[in-house]
């Protein structure tokens, strides 16, 4: 039985990426199938789903013999509801527009 989840990244992991001044699609690879090793000068982005986790997310950072891991989890969908609620008050008397979470956290 499938859980509907998608194994490739999303394109709201993908925007993710960019906020963070990450290279373009010009130098990323996103996936890998086989044994060969990515062109050099390209960076490698992989997503992987499981289960009925809620949301498990981590960032790692790797060079050779070290790594970096940013984690971040999630162990119900209520904290997601409530981060949307509060977009929602935040655009409840703004004009429309294009906003940024930064907006809604005043960063």
């Amino acid at each position: 039985m499938t859980s509907g989840k998608r194994t490739l990244p999303a394109d709201p992991e993908k925007k993710w990426v960019k906020s963070w001044r990450m290279p373009s699609d010009e130098i990323a690879v996103y996936g890998r199938e086989g044994a060969a090793p990515r062109k050099p000068g390209t960076i490698g982005y992989h997503s992987l789903r499981a289960g009925n986790i809620p949301s498990s997310h981590t960032v790692f950072f790797g060079g050779m013999g070290e790594r970096l891991e940013i984690t971040h989890h999630s162990y119900n969908w209520e904290c997601f509801a409530r981060g949307a609620c509060d977009c929602a008050a935040f655009l409840a008397d703004k004009a429309p527009g294009f906003y940024t979470i930064k907006d809604v956290l005043s960063l």
